[in-house]
């Protein structure tokens, strides 16, 4: 069998979702209801809109900043008074944005696979670089090459070296999860011959913003502890937690005195060290921790709930969901609701076409009955996101969840095998024999206690990145955005829209693969400007004209 043999009815369903949406007769089209509230800050991470991925330990993607709006609804953007390409080196994944130092300034800080790097938040401009001592140094006119092959090569070719020459390069590679703490210090995960480990790198020169990178100090996993590192948070009181393919979550120290270890439940009788496909670990992604120091991480067929006392660990519970392809479900947990509000966490599951799963986070309610299908008496809501009538959708992403809204985008590759999703959508999201297309939101109705779906967006190709939800000062508005990397028409696009009715208000053309998201993180700064990271390097969006 070869590489690529490896590798109507429902535009009109979502054309009448849209416009119902649109004008809000679904649930969550409107604007009504109270404000809600958001995560309480976490005082040990730095203070910045990205200390960590997803943005706080409660993995929502919203900032309280007011991103570009756009000269007017539904209008194309020629150009950007201000577009900043820096090529930082390739698959710097994530970027994580420190607190003011003395001066005001911020710093950016990436890693990737052979360097860490430093940025100037403010110009872009490279401060220092740290090469990894293990690793084959990539070149820039590598990447440059790589950019140039992917645009110029057929559909079929760039496929066969997506899956060849660029997969090779994407393997063993280190970070995809960081943090950056109070004191600007950047935790990077990796491996020591073989074994997880976590680095720290911070400023050799305490305080100055183009310091020299250095290592603080590393920490590797006993060796009981097997697996590769797959997420990284914080606790409420400054613990690191982390968590590995095969099951085992770690709290541990930030000055490496101290950790404590616990193993997820079902990990032995399902077998987790035999889930060795690439992307696709009994843990496959990271996970959510709220101000009680609860942890919620998702594994092949289970959601859990570990929570942390500042001494132990301990397995409060695990439930069910549902799995039908076998490889469990594709996003990091998010918590919704937060005070008095209704409080559940949050993922798409493993079915072909993954529903939306809403679990109870701490007591089930007194009488509760589970939708219908539901496997788990805990789960509060389950809806199908097919994108309005898709025969297959699957999601690489942590769902997007503002008050009772909850947003999932569409990862899954066309015209390809599904277990080859993952690289063609990484590599190849912008080519039109490839494209997934679909944004959908979801509405919790806490008066009737069920979810609806408020809206979907069948225009809009999330490609691969994480989108993130801009909300200003916290109003409760209607210009809150979605921002998102998308595509059109061959070429990467920045896409923005409507959180409260689905609208796209704008579209800006990026150009090809050197602006492919890659699976990176989306950066709204407190200036209200766009970063992510793209395949060999890091990008920055502003408008001047923008309000």
């Amino acid at each position: 069998m070869n590489l690529i043999q490896r590798l109507a009815t429902a535009f009109e369903i979502s054309l009448l979702v849209f416009l119902l949406g649109l004008y809000g007769c679904l649930p969550g089209g409107g604007n009504s209801g109270p404000k809600p509230n958001l995560p309480v800050a976490n005082n040990f991470l730095a203070d910045s809109n990205n200390p960590v991925g997803h943005g706080t330990p409660a993995q929502q993607d919203v900032v309280l900043v007011k991103g570009p709006t756009g000269p007017g609804p539904i209008e194309v953007l020629d150009a950007f008074n201000d577009m900043t390409y820096v090529a930082s080196g390739p698959f710097q994944f994530t970027q994580m944005s420190t607190s003011p130092y003395a001066d005001g300034r911020r710093v950016l800080w990436g890693s990737g696979y052979d360097r860490i790097v430093k940025l100037d938040h403010d110009t872009q401009g490279i401060l220092a670089m740290y090469k990894l001592p293990d690793k084959t140094y990539r070149g820039f006119d590598q990447g440059e090459r790589i950019i140039s092959n992917l645009d110029s090569m057929s559909a079929a070719d760039a496929l066969n070296y997506a899956a060849s020459d660029l997969a090779l390069l994407m393997q063993d590679l280190p970070g995809v999860y960081t943090l950056l703490d109070s004191n600007n210090e950047f935790y990077v995960s990796d491996s020591d011959n073989g074994q997880a480990s976590i680095t720290v790198y911070g400023d050799r020169n305490a305080g100055q913003l183009n310091s020299p990178i250095e290592v603080k100090r590393q920490f590797t996993l006993p060796i009981t502890v097997t697996g590769s590192l797959v997420g990284v948070n914080m606790t409420y009181d400054g613990y690191l937690v982390l968590a590995t393919t095969h099951g085992y979550v770690v709290v541990l120290a930030r000055d490496f005195s101290d950790y404590a270890v616990i193993r997820l439940n079902y990990a032995d009788t399902e077998n987790a060290e035999t889930f060795a496909t690439p992307g696709y670990g009994w843990v496959r992604n990271s996970f959510a921790v709220d101000s009680n120091n609860a942890i919620y991480i998702a594994s092949n067929n289970h959601l859990h709930k570990v929570q942390w006392d500042g001494a132990a660990l301990s397995l409060t519970w695990a439930e069910p969901y549902h799995n039908a392809t076998g490889n469990g479900s594709g996003s990091t947990p998010t918590l919704m609701g937060f005070d008095s509000e209704d409080k559940f966490v949050v993922i798409t599951d493993g079915d072909a076409v993954m529903n939306l799963t809403l679990f109870w986070r701490d007591e089930i309610p007194e009488g509760w009955i589970a939708p219908a299908g539901a496997p788990s008496a805990r789960i509060a809501g389950q809806l199908p996101a097919s994108m309005g009538g898709l025969p297959a959708v699957q999601s690489e992403q942590s769902v997007v969840v503002y008050g009772y809204g909850a947003v999932v985008v569409n990862n899954l590759a066309n015209n390809v095998p599904a277990s080859d999703s993952i690289l063609v959508s990484g590599s190849l999201g912008n080519r039109e024999e490839y494209q997934a297309f679909g944004v959908q939101k979801f509405q919790w109705d806490a008066e009737a206690k069920q979810l609806n779906l408020a809206w979907v967006n069948n225009e809009v190709s999330s490609v691969n990145g994480m989108p993130i939800l801009g909300i200003g000062s916290g109003e409760w508005l209607g210009e809150d955005l979605l921002y998102a990397v998308g595509a059109r028409s061959g070429a990467f696009t920045l896409e923005a829209v409507n959180w409260h009715n689905g609208a796209t208000t704008f579209y800006h053309s990026l150009g090809g693969a050197r602006f492919n998201s890659l699976y990176g993180n989306i950066l709204l700064d407190e200036n209200g400007r766009i970063h992510y990271s793209t395949l060999w390097g890091k990008l920055c969006l502003e408008n001047q004209n923008w309000p």
